[in-house]
């Protein structure tokens, strides 16, 4: 429609392909007169100048103005290989003729001078080493079934998971060290960071470069993120520029270089970790230890989450490594960071819920967070190469409740022998996929009972991941015993100590002015010295909080740890704390309306008698 500069026929397909102003090669059928193409090949972003066919490997070679040559299989239509001729060539920098020798194998490619590209036919063992350099990730593709792994060297593979084998793999993703990796919402198209400030989105079947998102900036990008939100689809990216950036991705535009659409202003350090919870909640960690929690939306950080006793902290003790949301766990969203520390904290409220030691090691930080389809086990990695799983199903997202006994540590093992770079989770066959910076990356069967290697990728060993007696059992290591200065265990929740000290303060304070009022009005029972201390079964909130029978989370919930003797949780024991709390009250007095849903009203409950129908609960 738009002009033809080159054409080809094959004689083996009888069909002949054309291509032009036009980014597409269109393939034709001689024989029929419908004027329709049998197919276009699409992937090219410039008009194709030139298109030559190699029968004897059944291959169709493009070429477009922007210098980009690519191979297409001719039996199904796909592209098989992408090449870059990155040499700037004068007067004109462009390819202006392309032929193949089929003698000789060889494609030539025509400037000024005449250039020889080699075609060499790759065989599985040529490609089964892998990787050399530290790995940045390996990601599970769900739709496709395969790992998609990435080094520092900028070199990606694809494996397929139930054989262990190297699909394909392609290299100089970026021209310098890649250092963050993340899959498009369908799984089709890879997006990747480096640190030179570039942001990239590949087609990973092929290698081919898609678009280059520009971040204004030549700072390293170290968490990239494709978000699905509603209707929009968003790229986000964070590093040292301390800027969160959004790009919209539009399957409509065909520009190969986008600018951000929004620039997020609010961290003072290093980006590190980025998180996102539906419908529009995002949350960003800093080098300082701070989270900022965004309304996407409105591009507005609804709180600035810090460590608790942040200043006492050594500056790269502060760094909050990775952000995980457990969306079935209330939305909270864990962290995990340089001083060891799991830390669960409320978002809707913007308190901390729980914090504890991880107990990975002494001086270990912790790097790698993961977690099944239904949050009920996470995994944490750290950077000695450890790993360890954490049963979570009774966790409740409340500040102040103590929680040791609803996290529970199930397994630790060493898994690497350098630092673990990404945890992943393989739901189909309940696998856990790490990565490390030894260049290993291992698939691993954990249960509460034991833990087992299902394989390694590209060391050449066949696996079979339906048959778990296959797999290599791996002996669990006790966990460190780490003990603070105050010879209290790491493992208790700084956030519940302070919420508990200062509602007792509180309270002391409470009936402090209760006192000095009544000796002041010379009521009975204000004789001594000053107000008694109420018996074990006395509620020691002040007056202003029983009225309302109300209390904010972070106090209340200490309130109820701190009555509970045993300092067990569960559900259960919870339901009857808060009942045994509201049976002392006159169950006709009114609560006053709370003006927020910050806080928990407590209410009277009366007998409900037996179902009319017999057992049917009620």
């Amino acid at each position: 429609k738009k002009g033809l500069y080159s054409f080809d026929w094959s004689n083996n397909f009888k069909v002949l392909a054309s291509c032009g102003l036009e980014r597409s090669i269109s393939l034709w059928n001689p024989y029929v007169r419908s004027g329709k193409p049998l197919t276009m090949l699409q992937g090219h972003c410039s008009s194709v100048m030139s298109v030559v066919i190699n029968d004897a490997n059944n291959q169709l070679i493009s070429c477009s103005v922007d210098k980009y040559i690519k191979v297409w299989d001719m039996r199904n239509y796909k592209c098989l290989q992408t090449l870059i001729d990155k040499t700037y060539y004068r007067p004109e920098n462009k390819i202006s003729a392309m032929a193949f020798d089929p003698d000789r194998r060889n494609l030539l490619t025509a400037t000024a001078t005449i250039k020889v590209w080699p075609m060499v036919k790759i065989t599985k063992k040529s490609i089964q080493s892998g990787h050399d350099a530290p790995l940045c990730a390996a990601l599970y593709n769900r739709n496709f079934h395969q790992v998609v792994s990435g080094d520092e060297g900028a070199q990606v593979c694809v494996w397929d998971v139930e054989t262990g084998d190297m699909v394909f793999n392609f290299a100089e993703l970026h021209s310098a060290k890649m250092t963050a990796m993340a899959f498009d919402e369908a799984g089709r198209r890879l997006i990747t960071g480096g640190n030179d400030g570039t942001v990239r989105m590949w087609n990973f079947s092929n290698g081919q470069c898609l678009k280059e998102l520009r971040t204004g900036s030549h700072q390293e990008v170290s968490s990239v993120l494709f978000i699905l939100e509603g209707q929009n689809k968003l790229i986000v990216a964070g590093g040292w520029s301390r800027k969160v950036l959004v790009w919209r991705d539009d399957s409509s535009s065909t520009a190969v270089s986008v600018e951000a659409d929004r620039k997020l202003a609010g961290h003072t350090e290093d980006i590190i970790s980025i998180a996102f919870s539906s419908p529009n909640l995002l949350a960003t960690s800093g080098y300082d230890g701070r989270i900022l929690v965004w309304n996407l939306d409105s591009g507005i950080a609804k709180f600035t989450l810090a460590i608790p006793n942040l200043r006492e902290l050594e500056i790269d003790q502060r760094a909050i490594w990775q952000l995980l949301f457990l969306d079935s766990r209330s939305q909270a969203l864990c962290a995990v960071g340089a001083d060891g520390y799991m830390r669960f904290w409320n978002v809707k409220e913007g308190v901390l819920a729980w914090e504890q030691h991880a107990r990975h090691g002494k001086g270990e930080s912790v790097v790698a967070l993961a977690t099944d389809a239904t949050n009920s086990f996470l995994y944490t990695g750290d950077s000695a190469g450890n790993l360890k799983m954490w049963d979570i199903h009774l966790f409740l997202n409340v500040a102040g409740l103590k929680q040791d006994k609803a996290i529970e540590e199930l397994q630790y093992w060493r898994a690497h022998s350098a630092s673990i770079t990404s945890l992943d989770y393989i739901e189909r066959h309940e696998l856990l996929l790490t990565a490390s910076s030894d260049s290993k990356i291992k698939m691993w069967h954990v249960n509460p009972e034991r833990v087992t290697l299902a394989g390694v990728f590209g060391d050449g060993s066949a696996w079979d991941l339906n048959d778990s007696s296959s797999f290599r059992l791996v002996k669990s290591e006790p966990s460190p015993n780490l003990e603070t200065s105050d010879d209290t265990t790491v493992s208790e929740s700084a956030a519940s100590v302070e919420a508990r000290t200062r509602t007792k303060a509180k309270a002391e304070s409470a009936r402090a002015a209760e006192a000095a009022a009544a000796r002041g009005n010379d009521e009975p029972g204000a004789e001594g010295d000053g107000s008694v201390p109420p018996s074990d079964g006395e509620d020691e909130r002040p007056e202003s909080e029983k009225d309302g029978e109300s209390f904010a989370p972070s106090v209340g919930s200490a309130n109820l740890a701190e009555d509970d003797a045993s300092n067990e949780h569960s559900t259960k024991d919870m339901i009857l704390s808060i009942l045994n709390r509201n049976a002392s009250k006159d169950p006709m007095r009114r609560t006053p309306p709370v003006p927020t849903m910050h806080r928990l009203r407590l209410h009277g409950l009366s007998e409900i008698p037996p179902s009319p129908r017999g057992n049917t609960p009620r």
